[in-house]
């Protein structure tokens, strides 16, 4: 059956992506909630069991494994979002090993989909409202390093008080 114009997609995953929260112009925009977003459910976060790449993939797909392991994203996949990034890799190296096979293009945009649903970009992140931050670098404080300073041209060990 065909699917009929009035059923719905999933809101929030066309068009532009959302700016970054604090591109937002005000504050009240930064804190807004999705108009889209209904209620949150919640459940458990679980240890996932990572496979190893396959020895026998080419450089294009062990460089998007690798990718994924230095990734923010992974911080809230799963195991099934572990078993759909390996799918991926080896549809890349079988479309990479043959890229004029027959069904080579319509292989190559269902893995651009299932990249889009692992939130490979920045811009697919930010349409599923997931922003991820540079670490913020510890500083010394300035009255610590001033102190710093003093007691090595004094001489001084650090320990000492």
């Amino acid at each position: 059956m065909a699917a009929s114009c009035s059923e719905t997609t999933d809101v929030g995953t066309r068009g532009p992506a959302p700016a970054r929260s604090g591109d937002h112009s005000r504050a009240r925009d930064a804190n807004r909630p999705s108009r889209n977003q209904g209620d949150l459910t919640t459940g458990v976060h679980l240890e996932a069991t990572i496979p190893d790449a396959d020895p026998d993939w080419g450089k294009v797909a062990s460089t998007i494994w690798e990718s994924f392991h230095n990734s923010g994203q992974v911080e809230f996949w799963q195991e099934t979002d572990w078993a759909l990034a390996y799918w991926v890799c080896v549809q890349v190296d079988r479309h990479d090993k043959a890229p004029l096979a027959r069904g080579a293009a319509q292989n190559m945009t269902t893995i651009l989909q299932a990249m889009t649903s692992l939130m490979m970009t920045e811009a697919e992140r930010r349409r599923a409202r997931i922003e991820l931050e540079r670490p913020k670098p510890t500083e010394v404080p300035r009255h610590e390093l001033a102190v710093a300073d003093i007691r090595s041209k004094l001489g001084v060990a650090p320990d000492a008080e």
